[in-house]
């Protein structure tokens, strides 16, 4: 399957992408909303609560997830895969089938992405994506 872009923001996804977009990024903010008060840094999560609450610059699209591992492998070192992945794991993307990605863009600095299993819509991975 080929990436396609869903929607740039969460109003643009309720209006074009209808509601199938509009449950992955409830579904997406629930689930990121635990994950980001799990964190015990106060800067991270507020960091965390700021990305996924900005709705206007999320974004959805469908792919697979030997798409996703492809974007994502060798991308971080040992030490910021500890630091940046806040759920999952980067080999549990290493598997047949569809996904959705979740993604902050259009921001200064870091990030966020996410990767949800396109049926269930259970969070596989959660990252912060360093600027650069």
């Amino acid at each position: 399957m080929i990436a396609i872009l869903v929607g740039v923001s969460a109003s643009f996804a309720r209006a074009e992408g209808g509601p199938k977009t509009n449950d992955v990024l409830v579904a997406f903010q629930r689930q990121a909303m635990v994950i980001a008060a799990a964190q015990t840094n106060g800067h991270t999560k507020a960091f965390l609560n700021g990305k996924i609450q900005d709705t206007v610059h999320l974004s959805v699209q469908a792919s697979t997830f030997s798409n996703a591992f492809r974007r994502i492998e060798g991308t971080l070192s040992p030490t910021e895969r500890r630091a940046l992945i806040l759920k999952g794991a980067i080999p549990a993307l290493a598997r047949p089938g569809e996904c959705w990605i979740v993604e902050s863009l259009g921001g200064v600095g870091n990030e966020i992405s996410c990767y949800l299993d396109l049926n269930s819509k259970e969070v596989v991975l959660f990252w912060i994506v360093p600027e650069g």
